[in-house]
C-alpha cells in the first residue's frame, strides 16, 4: 500500500472497517459518552473538512482550543483532510482566561493561524473579553459552523497532498518561555505511528486507552494518531479524570479490556 499522507490514509482506514469502533470518551464516572465508528467518523470529518475549507485556505494554520473529547478529534482530522495545518493547543481555564488568552495569541502570532475552532462556551467567553482579543490576528469559530454541512460536503473537493506536507504544529507546554512550534510533516507523522505500532506490538486486536492531552505528542499520537493507523479502538479520558482520582485510569483499563496505555513515570 503506497499512501504518504495522513488525509488518504484516514479515507482508506474508514472505508476498511466502516462499523469498527474508531473512539470512544470515557466520562469520570467510567461510562461512554460519545462514541464513534469508522464511518460516522469520516462523515463526520468530512462535512467539518467542507466548512474549514468555506473559512480558510490550504495550508493555513488553524488553532485547535478544546477541552479533552471527540471535538478535539473530528476538528484535527478534518484540518487533515483539507490540507489545513493543525495547530493543538491547551483549552484556557474559564477562571483564568484573560491570563491564558495572551499564551494564545502569541501561538497565534508564530503560527500565523488565520482560523481558531473551538467550542461554543469557549467562544463566548473569548468574546466577553473582546478588546483583549487581537481579532485581526485570525478568525475564531465554534464547530460545527454552520447548518448544511451536508451540502457543503458534497461540494467540497480535497486538496492534492504529498509527504512533505505540513500536518500539524506540535508546540511546547512550558510556560516559562515564548511558545516554541516544531513542524510534523505526514511523512513525520505515518514514520511515527508505523515505528510506535511496531514498538509496542500493537496489532488488530489490541485496544487502546489515553488521558495525557491532546496537545502533548504523546497524547496526540497514542490517543488520536496511532488508534487510527492501526485500525483499532481508542478510549480518550480527561486529564483531569486521572488527576482527581488517579486509580480510574485502571480501572479504566479493566472496564474496556485495554491492552495498551501509558504515561510518564509520575503517573
Amino acid at each position: 500500500m503506497n499512501i504518504d499522507n495522513l488525509a488518504e490514509y484516514f479515507n482508506w482506514r474508514c472505508r476498511q472497517q466502516p462499523d469498527s469502533l474508531a473512539y470512544a470518551f470515557v466520562r469520570d464516572s467510567l461510562e461512554i459518552s460519545e462514541s464513534l465508528s469508522h464511518a460516522e467518523l469520516q462523515q463526520q470529518v468530512n462535512e467539518l473538512a467542507g466548512q474549514i475549507a468555506q473559512q480558510s485556505q490550504p495550508g493555513d494554520r488553524v488553532l485547535l482550543v478544546y477541552p479533552a473529547g471527540l471535538d478535539f478529534v473530528r476538528a484535527f482530522w478534518a484540518c487533515v483532510l483539507s490540507g489545513r495545518v493543525a495547530v493543538p493547543v491547551p483549552a484556557p481555564d474559564a477562571a483564568r482566561l484573560q491570563q491564558q488568552l495572551a499564551r494564545l495569541q502569541a501561538i497565534i502570532k508564530d503560527a500565523q493561524a488565520s482560523l481558531v475552532l473551538t467550542h461554543p462556551e469557549l467562544l463566548t467567553q473569548v468574546e466577553t473579553l473582546n478588546d483583549e482579543q487581537d481579532s485581526a490576528a485570525a478568525k475564531w469559530l465554534a464547530t460545527p459552523i454552520e447548518p448544511g454541512a451536508a451540502t457543503v460536503a458534497a461540494a467540497f473537493t480535497p486538496p492534492a497532498l504529498a509527504a512533505d506536507n505540513i500536518a500539524y504544529l506540535q508546540y511546547t507546554s512550558g510556560s516559562t518561555s515564548t511558545p516554541r512550534g516544531v513542524i510534523i510533516t505526514h511523512a513525520n507523522a505515518l514514520a511515527q505511528c508505523r515505528t510506535g505500532s511496531k514498538a509496542v506490538g500493537i496489532d488488530a486486536q489490541s485496544r487502546l486507552l489515553c488521558w495525557l492531552p491532546h496537545f502533548h505528542d504523546y497524547g496526540l499520537v497514542f490517543g488520536t494518531l496511532l488508534p487510527l493507523y492501526r485500525g483499532v479502538p481508542s478510549y480518550l479520558m480527561s486529564p483531569l479524570t486521572f488527576l482527581r482520582r488517579p486509580l480510574r485510569w485502571l480501572e479504566a483499563v479493566a472496564r474496556f479490556a485495554i491492552t495498551h496505555t501509558g504515561a510518564p513515570n509520575f503517573a
